[in-house]
C-alpha cells in the first residue's frame, strides 16, 4: 500500500510540474504578443542627429544705389534761375526789348504768376446799371476799351473798373494817360486784387547777364530779381 500510495504521490507532483509549465509558457507567449503590439505611426517620432530647420530671416531691403563715388545716389537739384517781375502784358514786351543784348535765347523765358495788386483807377459807382453803361460808351468814344461794370452787391456797385496796378505810381502814369484823352472822371483807390502777371526766368545766369538785368530793373521799379528754381514745362 505504501509503495502504491508513493507512486501516485511521484504521479501526482510530476502533473503538477508539467501544467506549471505549460502555464509559464502560455504567459510568456502572451508577454511575447504584447511586446510585438504594431505601434501607432502617429507615436512613430525619428530623431536624428542633426537639429531642427530654423525659419530663415526675413529677406533685407534691396540696397540704395550709389553714385559712383561710393555715395548714395541723391536726387537731381532743380536748376537754378534768375527770376525777374513780374510784368503786364505791356511792360513784358518792353523788358523783353531790353533784354535782347543778352542773347539768351533758350535760357530765358516767361511763365505766368499770380500777383496781389492794390490800386486801381476807376470811375465813381453810377446809380443804376443803365447809367454805368452810358458812361462806358462815353468812355469808348474817348479810345478807352478796356473797361469793367463793377456788378457785386457793395458800395461800388456800378462802380466801372478801369485798370489794376500793383504799384500806386502805376496807376498815377495810368490816370495821367486817361486825362490826357479827356477822361476826368477817373479816380485811383486802394484795393486788393489777384491778377495774373508774367515773370522772366534766366536758366544758368553768368555774373554779366545778371549785372544787366540788374540795371534793366531800374526803368521797371514795380519789379523784383531774385534767386530761384526754374520753373516746369508751361
Amino acid at each position: 500500500m505504501k509503495r502504491i500510495a508513493l507512486v501516485i504521490l511521484i504521479v501526482l507532483n510530476a502533473g503538477v510540474a508539467v501544467f506549471g509549465l505549460l502555464g509559464l509558457g502560455e504567459h510568456r507567449r502572451a508577454e511575447g504578443d504584447a511586446e510585438r503590439e504594431p505601434v501607432g505611426a502617429e507615436q512613430i517620432r525619428i530623431v536624428r542627429g542633426e537639429p531642427e530647420p530654423v525659419p530663415p530671416p526675413p529677406a533685407a531691403p534691396p540696397p540704395v544705389p550709389e553714385a559712383p563715388n561710393g555715395s548714395p545716389a541723391q536726387p537731381a537739384a532743380a536748376a537754378a534761375c534768375l527770376e525777374f517781375g513780374p510784368f503786364s502784358q505791356e511792360e513784358l514786351a518792353r523788358v523783353q526789348q531790353a533784354l535782347v543784348p543778352l542773347r539768351a535765347e533758350g535760357r530765358l523765358t516767361a511763365a505766368p504768376i499770380v500777383a496781389m495788386a492794390g490800386w486801381w483807377v476807376y470811375v465813381p459807382p453810377r446809380k443804376t446799371r443803365e447809367l454805368a453803361e452810358r458812361e462806358v460808351a462815353r468812355l469808348n468814344a474817348l479810345g478807352v476799351m478796356e473797361t469793367y461794370v463793377v456788378q457785386e452787391s457793395s458800395d461800388m456797385r456800378f462802380a466801372i473798373s478801369l485798370g489794376i496796378f500793383r504799384t500806386i505810381e502805376a496807376a498815377q502814369r495810368f490816370a495821367e494817360r486817361l486825362r490826357e484823352k479827356g477822361v476826368t472822371s477817373a479816380v485811383i483807390g486802394a484795393r486788393q486784387h489777384q491778377i495774373r502777371m508774367t515773370a522772366l526766368y534766366l536758366r544758368d545766369p553768368v555774373d554779366a547777364e545778371t549785372q544787366r538785368i540788374l540795371e534793366v530793373k531800374s526803368a521797371f521799379p514795380a519789379t523784383e530779381v531774385r534767386a530761384t528754381a526754374c520753373p516746369g514745362p508751361q
